[in-house]
């Protein structure tokens, strides 16, 4: 692996700001067991779950001009979790179907 991912999963790249999750997602999260803190460990480290191919240079743009930095994590049963972090400002916790 290289230096990068080593950095990329084990460091906090940005700051999450104030945090807020919609009512169904908590929900879920409740219903199956899950810790969603390991999830936003994961996104503020750089890993972007399964949407990784898909947003990692929009995500790495957003790092580096502002804008929106963006987290899909599979929960199992068709559900994903996504997670939006406006770059110096919030992040939101939803379910992908919220969007």
């Amino acid at each position: 692996m290289e230096m990068k991912d080593n950095l990329r999963t084990s460091h906090a790249l940005f700051a999450l700001g104030e945090v807020t999750m919609t009512p169904a997602a908590l929900t879920i999260l409740i219903a199956l067991e899950t810790d969603f803190l390991s999830f936003l460990v994961q996104h503020r480290a750089g890993d972007w779950g399964e949407a990784e191919e898909g947003y990692a240079v929009v995500n790495d743009e957003a790092l580096r001009d502002g804008g929106d930095v963006i987290s899909l994590f599979d929960l199992g049963q068709g559900i994903r979790l996504r997670i939006a972090t406006e770059i110096r400002a919030s992040t939101r916790v939803s379910l992908y179907k919220e969007r």
